[in-house]
């Protein structure tokens, strides 16, 4: 980062125990976020995700600080949980705006925000280098291992063609909570050697512009930076 950036961390668990346990850790991460802001007195907050959202709105009220809030993905298939969505729809409409991916998911967030300024601003892409004309035969999927990728559908269907097309790979790139268990699936399908887990990568792009393949088996996204 840019030394003009400064990186303040509130040393606070988004874990939960428990219902009540959370409602606690979630009141102590407002006050220290307040706390945060009444001492730093920014011009304004810039907030992603829906959790960090409603957290950054509650926090800022009583400042007067406005509050740009995100959605990074498709809130009509991403669900939060019930107590978040509830929270969505009684403190979204307190933002300064809202910026989403698409026009589809804006439709779907106005009656949340009401009159608030709602923008659509694109993922941007780098350019990407040139593309080697030697490609390797791999598949190549990259994305958080989380459960709304569907790592294990492209698990299980490379297990289906791996016997007829021995000379194939598959490279996942990416990191997260499923990776022990998506290779423990691996290893119970039979792919140790045809399957790496790449862990996260600083440039993915050196490793797409050498496979042939490129798989998306997410169950929903939002805007996909990976494709």
């Amino acid at each position: 980062l840019s030394s003009s950036v400064r990186r303040i961390a509130l040393g606070l668990t988004a874990d939960s125990r428990g219902l009540i346990w959370a409602f606690r850790n979630n009141r102590r991460r407002v006050a220290a976020l307040r706390n945060l802001l009444q001492e730093q007195r920014p011009n304004v907050v810039v907030s992603f995700i829906e959790q960090a959202n409603v957290l950054a709105l509650l926090a800022a009220r009583p400042l007067r600080i406005p509050v740009v809030i995100s959605e990074r993905t498709d809130p009509s298939r991403h669900r939060p949980g019930r107590i978040w969505e509830l929270l969505r729809s009684r403190v979204y409409h307190r933002c300064a705006a809202l910026v989403v991916l698409t026009e589809e998911i804006a439709e779907q967030m106005r009656p949340i925000v009401r009159e608030r300024p709602l923008f659509v601003i694109l993922n941007g892409v780098a350019p990407q280098p040139s593309v080697t004309s030697n490609r390797e035969q791999i598949v190549i999927a990259v994305g958080r291992l989380n459960a709304a990728k569907g790592y294990e559908r492209l698990l299980r269907s490379f297990a289906l063609i791996a016997d007829q097309l021995r000379s194939w790979r598959l490279t996942i790139v990416g990191d997260g909570p499923l990776r022990a268990e998506l290779e423990h699936l691996a290893a119970e399908l039979g792919l140790e050697e045809t399957v790496r887990f790449a862990g996260r990568v600083a440039d993915p792009s050196r490793e797409l512009a050498r496979t042939s393949m490129f798989a998306l088996t997410s169950h929903y996204e939002g805007f996909p930076n990976a494709l």
